[in-house]
């Protein structure tokens, strides 16, 4: 429908855009947004910490009044049939908008969270935003 062509259409003005133009490419589009983040724990990070960073999550959507929704949640262990492996850990949270996104990211609290219980505890992190 109309958010699929809207979201093809932002792909390919992304890919034409510069880095420096993509804010204003997204500042066109008011789809909600959704940022999903998975982490590898290091090997140190036990219980008391993961007890700490689910409670400063749960802290951040009071906090910043931009996220609409806000998951996250340990990888439930599942064995899988690939060779691959699965992440610890994610997060996922909605936002109305990208502007909205942007001040979650940089707002003091998701700042100040991330240093202090995240930052010491990853080993690999991997991120996607996409349109909803």
């Amino acid at each position: 429908g109309v958010a699929r062509r809207a979201s093809a259409l932002l792909e390919s003005s992304l890919e034409a855009a510069s880095l420096d133009s993509v804010d204003k490419v997204y500042d066109e589009f008011t789809a909600t947004m959704r940022h999903v983040v998975l982490f590898k724990w290091l090997d140190h990070v036990g219980e008391s910490e993961l007890s700490s960073i689910r409670q400063g999550l749960s802290l951040l959507p009071d906090e910043i009044p931009q996220v609409v929704n806000y998951f996250y949640g340990s990888d439930l262990g599942l064995k899988q049939v690939r060779m691959d492996s699965d992440f610890d850990f994610a997060i996922v949270a909605d936002f109305d908008n990208y502007k909205d996104y942007q001040v979650y990211r940089s707002h003091d609290a998701h700042t100040a969270f991330t240093m202090k219980f995240l930052k010491p505890a990853i080993k690999d992190r991997a991120a996607v935003q996409f349109l909803l």
